[in-house]
């Protein structure tokens, strides 16, 4: 049977709430919040409660979202074509 108690390097093993929340730099309330939803895979022997780092990076990396680079009709320049539209709309009225 594994031992409970994290290794020195902290890398792997299992850790408690307060060091799966800094791991992850959430809080200890988010940290609860994620096992009452089942996000985080957790072990519960009693009132002790481990989680397997492993087994926690897989179940957040679910969560990942791949970045698109956008299409080039939608990147935002200063010179867009609203505003040139405005501008043409304010040279054109009386008294300018």
């Amino acid at each position: 049977m594994e031992s409970l108690i994290a290794p020195a390097s902290g890398e792997t093993g299992y850790l408690d709430r307060h060091g799966i929340g800094a791991r992850y730099t959430v809080s200890q309330r988010t940290v609860t919040n994620w096992m009452k939803r089942r996000i985080l895979p957790y072990i519960k022997i009693g009132r002790l409660v481990r989680f397997q780092v492993e087994n926690c990076d897989r179940a957040l990396a679910a969560f990942e979202i791949n970045v698109v680079q956008p299409s080039p009709q939608f990147i935002r320049t200063n010179h867009t074509p609203l505003r040139d539209m405005a501008k043409d709309h304010i040279d054109q009225q009386p008294g300018r």
